[in-house]
């Protein structure tokens, strides 16, 4: 699939900016005698996640060392806009995990940078959208394509977090991690609904598109992705607060892994639209 850069790009970018936006604004948010909930290590996680997207979106041009001219167009391209705020977001984000990890400057600089860097990757997520949102796409031209990436972010980020976490405050984070999953049933049922094929009307000489049903092959990835996906949440929902200890840890690393490969399966036939 000629696509892959692009799956890369798009779940590495939204894993990092899920997971720094978690993270980092939690330790924002804390009371200084709290803490965060969230174990520092994750946010050295964020830039590398950040630069892996950007690598794989420039493999996908044709040109590669082209990719500067990209940017060149940040009035009216979407596409100038998701590059500008990758490069962004991954910068704010290193230099965040720099200065909290060594305690350099004040506490309001640290506060400061977090929010920049996370409004920069919601920026990004937002840009990704915009980009796929496109008139002769159908089933990408709907405010669901938004709402899914956004989930995809989140979901990841949580479940990415889950083996670090206090099992006793995570009770919001279940009830989230719950809505991006309906998130993402809506978005997968809109995708199945406007899937359609170009049809040629000879009396009128003229194309359009006719809905036609989603084909059994396509219909058993769509069950696989969002079986997954519901098979991840599911076991970070419901394993006990209780508990703890390498099971509970192992078994949230198997929700992330059940959640992620539904991911990508559904990024898969996102693209599929392309072909």
């Amino acid at each position: 699939m000629k696509e892959r850069p692009l799956i890369l790009f798009t779940l590495a970018s939204q894993l990092a900016v899920g997971l720094f936006v978690l993270a980092a604004l939690s330790q924002v948010l804390s009371a200084p005698a709290a803490g965060s909930p969230y174990p520092p290590l994750v946010l050295f996680a964020v830039t590398p996640l950040a630069l892996l997207g950007m690598l794989a979106s420039f493999l996908h041009l044709s040109r590669p060392l082209n990719a500067w001219r990209a940017v060149a167009n940040l009035r009216a391209s979407w596409l100038s806009r998701e590059i500008l705020c990758a490069a962004v977001f991954a910068g704010l984000s290193g230099l965040y995990t720099l200065v909290y990890g060594f305690g350099w400057g004040p506490v309001a600089l640290r506060s400061g940078l977090a929010w920049l860097a996370a409004l920069a990757g919601l920026a990004l997520v937002y840009s990704m959208g915009r980009v796929y949102m496109l008139r002769s796409l159908p089933p990408w031209r709907t405010w669901l394509t938004l709402a899914s990436f956004y989930a995809t972010a989140f979901l990841l980020g949580i479940l990415a977090l889950a083996p670090g976490l206090p099992w006793g405050e995570s009770a919001w984070l279940r009830l989230a991690a719950l809505f991006c999953l309906g998130v993402q049933v809506l978005a997968a049922a809109q995708w199945a609904k406007t899937q359609s094929r170009p049809v040629r009307h000879l009396a009128l000489k003229a194309a359009y598109q006719r809905p036609e049903a989603l084909p059994p092959p396509l219909r058993r990835w769509l069950a696989l992705r969002l079986g997954l996906g519901a098979a991840g949440v599911a076991l970070f929902v419901l394993v006990s607060p209780s508990c703890s200890g390498p099971l509970t840890a192992l078994s949230m690393w198997l929700a992330f892994a059940l959640a992620l490969a539904g991911e990508i399966i559904g990024r898969s036939l996102f693209y599929s639209a392309l072909e």
